[in-house]
């Protein structure tokens, strides 16, 4: 017998975020979505996905298409892992958006 439902969800961050990963039976990862204008505010974006109950984030073009997607994407991690202030993981890992 084949099992029906899914082993988790990656969806839009809303408003309404909270109340959908605390009543959702499985794991919720948050969407980077459209490309953001800057990498302070995709780390934002990451940073509340995460405080308001997402297990991960799946960023795609907001972690690719920077300066130093290295650099990006460490920062991201350490937003996402050890809840690390958007802008503190912005100085520490060097970005900018020039």
């Amino acid at each position: 017998m084949s099992e029906i439902g899914c082993d988790l969800i990656k969806t839009f961050y809303t408003k309404e975020f909270r109340n959908v990963t605390e009543s959702c039976p499985v794991p919720i990862l948050g969407l980077g979505a459209e490309k953001k204008p800057t990498q302070i505010e995709a780390l934002q974006l990451a940073y509340d996905e995460i405080k308001d109950g997402a297990r991960g984030v799946v960023f795609g073009r907001n972690a690719i298409q920077v300066k130093n997607p290295f650099a990006f994407q460490s920062a991201l991690c350490e937003v996402v892992k050890k809840n690390l202030d958007p802008t503190e993981a912005f100085i520490k890992h060097h970005l900018s958006e020039i």
